[in-house]
């Protein structure tokens, strides 16, 4: 009787302990960014995990198409310097073309602006994401450290649902910190293989109209 008493009590203390573990890990759910398994990144992975939730939190969402690029600032330190200033260049193209139609004939036209989920290979947008990998090189130009990031995104909202990989290139020039120069879309459901090539398209269609 002593000895089933004594196991019964070391169970439960072995129980508590548990349970006190789990709720130290998952207390500070602010420092971490899971995938579907529940890993937690850490140094580097971190840095470039917050910037992939940072993106997507902001920008691609299902219903939103490209509004949130149009409604506010671009997101400093995100993107690489070209890349935030061919965004910032569509949205100059964009806001000239809309002064123009006021001033016209016929002020209801329709402005020229970018359209759809600019930052994910499908048009509609994404409802959820998930990292499923991160890998390190050295990149040429700028000078300093890359890195391809791996993503799967899904629409559960459109018909049938939508599934699909994008690549996310970041680079890392010499004292600065990781920024997004491209995102590589998947060529089953995009019309343009990547990011850069989109917004160029865009520019060098409008710019002179």
């Amino acid at each position: 009787m002593k000895k089933n008493y004594f196991f019964s009590f070391s169970f439960f203390l072995f129980l508590f302990c548990f349970s006190c573990k789990k709720n130290e890990e998952s207390g500070n759910v602010n420092d971490k960014i899971t995938t579907e398994k529940d890993k937690i990144f850490t140094g580097e992975d971190k840095i470039i995990a917050e910037k992939v939730d940072l993106l997507y939190q902001n920008y691609g969402k299902e219903g939103l198409s490209s509004e949130p690029i149009y409604s506010k600032p671009i997101i400093k330190d995100l993107f690489n310097t070209d890349l935030e200033k061919d965004l910032n260049k569509v949205k100059e193209i964009t806001e000239i073309n809309r002064k123009k139609i006021e001033n016209s004939a016929n002020p209801t036209d329709k402005p020229f602006i970018l359209e759809g989920a600019t930052f994910t290979s499908l048009y509609e947008g994404y409802t959820s994401y998930k990292i499923k990998g991160i890998e390190y090189t050295e990149n040429v130009n700028p000078v300093g450290s890359a890195a391809l990031v791996t993503v799967q995104l899904e629409n559960s909202k459109v018909t049938p649902q939508a599934a699909w990989m994008d690549t996310i290139y970041f680079v890392k020039p010499l004292n600065n910190g990781w920024k997004i120069d491209n995102i590589v879309f998947d060529n089953k459901l995009s019309g343009v293989k990547d990011l850069k090539t989109n917004l160029n398209i865009f520019i060098l269609q409008n710019n002179q109209l």
